[in-house]
């Protein structure tokens, strides 16, 4: 594709850029063309930089013609990497998730399935451009929608993808309650980068009062 629009890029560019699109035609497009603009100094500021682009294009030829019901469900379901008609409605407050889980699927709608049945994840180019105008739309109900998430992963029993949701909801009471027990399992396990991702994400007030993050913090910190 690239090579009949006399782009002559190379193996590492070009899987850059699979890595990026998923193989989605239109933002392969909208890199052909801003690179056909820019010559193929382009990659030099990374793919990222032809975001604007391919957001704009999503917001007028997909967003912007999508029922109100559709654009709601979107929206509030962005929050998630992984999709399933449950989840998605706790999250929502509506209980069309099946409905709506399967008109994404077969409209072919950036959605890709996963190995678990009737579980999905939205392509990361649209769930992006989906949070980011979510965010700005109604910064305080994305933060809600996240403490939705997390009860809902709590109640399964899925304590990682709790802490996560509390987190990214600002809920840092709730996560630091269930982020000092895992502490001890994780240094028994050496998995520091767990560890280090939350720890990194809640403000400074909890950590310093935290005895068990502040030991563990000195057990990955010793030389």
């Amino acid at each position: 594709f690239y090579a009949l629009r006399s782009l002559r890029l190379k193996t590492g560019e070009i899987q850059k850029i699979e890595r990026y699109t998923e193989g989605w035609a239109a933002a392969l497009v909208t890199i052909a063309m801003s690179a056909e603009k820019n010559r193929l100094s382009y990659l030099t500021a990374g793919i990222a930089r032809y975001r604007n682009g391919i957001y704009q294009y999503l917001k007028d030829e997909v967003f912007d013609a999508w029922p109100d019901e559709k654009k709601e469900f979107a929206l509030k379901t962005s929050i998630l990497d992984t999709l399933c008609d449950s989840l998605c409605d706790a999250v929502t407050g509506q209980s069309n998730g099946r409905r709506m889980l399967q008109d994404f699927s077969y409209r072919n709608e950036f959605l890709v399935a996963l190995g678990n049945e009737n579980t999905y994840r939205f392509h990361p180019l649209l769930q992006d451009f989906l949070y980011g105008l979510l965010g700005k739309s109604d910064p305080a109900g994305r933060l809600e929608l996240h403490a939705r998430a997390a009860a809902w992963y709590l109640e399964q029993g899925l304590l990682f993808q709790a802490i996560e949701h509390y987190l990214s909801g600002q809920m840092y009471d709730e996560a630091l309650a269930l982020i000092e027990p895992q502490m001890s399992d994780l240094a028994g396990k050496n998995d520091f980068d767990t560890a280090i991702s939350w720890i990194e994400r809640l403000p400074v007030p909890h950590q310093e009062n935290s005895l068990d993050i502040a030991g563990y913090t000195r057990i990955i910190t010793l030389p």
